[in-house]
């Protein structure tokens, strides 16, 4: 996972300083299984009012409900940081979905593991805004099936994970030594929109 959505993940993880910002979080989560796949999709936002900034230092303070506060620097990539206006709405919003194939793939027995990350950000003269999304696509090992607790563990080039599966039945075509296919995205935005009173 590259640095830039390690760090607009760190601002996510402070939730509670924005929970009760002017839209309350909102998240949804949802599962859907098939005979041979299992998905897992998640998505959170988040929303604050901008409460002070200091253009010296480029530090904006975003003010929840509560009167919660986060500050956060914006580096010399923000380039977009002269539009933040004070009482701009911040919104962040948080994706991520994986997919696991269970369908059995020939590679010969060798993991894999492809990453590429994609970004966009506001044009010149718009308010700031960003967009990180982490993709990987991965062929790994089942390494062990246990159909008592319905789970499989599966190893891939970077790592070992154990996956609960609500199906008993994705598990009776696989085998410890099968290959399988997962694909993983993590994408995170980061929105500007101006403050219009009512």
């Amino acid at each position: 996972m590259k640095s830039h959505i390690k760090f607009l993940i760190a601002a996510l993880a402070v939730t509670p300083l924005v929970a009760c910002a002017p839209n309350q979080p909102k998240e949804e989560v949802s599962v859907t299984a098939t005979k041979d796949q299992l998905a897992v999709k998640d998505a959170v936002e988040i929303q604050g009012r901008v409460k002070s900034i200091d253009r010296k230092t480029r530090t904006v303070v975003i003010k929840g409900a509560n009167g919660n506060t986060l500050s956060i620097e914006a580096g010399k990539d923000v380039v977009n940081f002269n539009q933040i206006r004070l009482g701009d709405y911040v919104t962040l919003r948080y994706y991520q979905a994986a997919a696991l194939n269970l369908k059995k793939v020939d590679n010969n027995g060798v993991r894999k593991r492809v990453e590429y990350v994609t970004t966009s950000r506001a044009a010149p003269g718009e308010k700031p805004s960003a967009t990180v999304t982490d993709n990987v696509e991965v062929i790994a090992t089942v390494v062990a099936i246990d159909t008592k607790a319905n789970t499989v563990t599966i190893e891939g080039v970077k790592r070992r994970i154990q996956l609960v599966v609500k199906d008993p039945a994705l598990l009776q075509s696989l085998k410890v030594g099968d290959q399988v296919q997962a694909t993983y995205t993590e994408s995170v935005a980061i929105s500007v929109t101006p403050y219009k009173p009512r």
